[in-house]
């Protein structure tokens, strides 16, 4: 069975979609982000916060986060961000845990096959081709790639193109 991994944002979208949009000019959805009055906002280039997900749960869950990842180290973001003394930038958690000192190894993985396959055989609501589990979707993205590239947007090759440029890296030609 592959790992399961949970790699995610406690906003309603991840800072990265936030930029992706911002960088192809696109709009984002109402909920996403808001402005420096906290006026919802469609125009990425005026998100000053995102929005968290869940209302107050999630702001809880982010507010947990944001200590055990930024302040815990001395790189605190969300005090920054909202005193207006920084831009900000992300935080984020991995937690490696021994489970040998909670139980026998065997019997978790067993435990953890069972709880995969019984969900992903749940009845799928209409329209839904499968039930995925945390890390799935990331690793089919990854065999994508790696079979036929990444594609990049026009700004963030240009982009690319530029660091490469500032820092004397080579070019690769597909970029030039």
């Amino acid at each position: 069975m592959p790992p399961i991994i949970l790699d995610m944002s406690t906003s309603a979208a991840a800072l990265g979609k936030i930029m992706s949009a911002k960088a192809a000019g696109r709009a984002i959805p109402i909920g996403w982000g808001v402005d420096a009055n906290g006026a919802d906002t469609t125009d990425p280039r005026l998100v000053k916060s995102l929005v968290p997900m869940a209302g107050a749960k999630g702001s809880g869950l982010s507010l947990m986060i944001e200590i055990m990842s930024s302040v815990l180290i001395a790189n605190p973001i969300l005090s920054t961000v909202l005193t207006g003394s920084g831009d900000g930038s992300m935080n984020g958690i991995v937690a490696a845990i021994d489970i040998a000192a909670f139980g026998d190894v065997a019997t978790f993985r067993d435990d953890v096959a069972t709880l995969a396959t019984t969900i992903q055989s749940l009845p799928k609501a209409d329209g839904v081709e499968a039930i995925l589990l945390p890390g799935q979707r990331g690793a089919a993205a990854e065999q994508h790639a790696s079979i036929n590239g990444i594609e990049l947007s026009l700004s963030t090759a240009k982009a690319l193109v530029q660091l490469a440029s500032r820092y004397d890296i080579d070019i690769p030609s597909m970029l030039q």
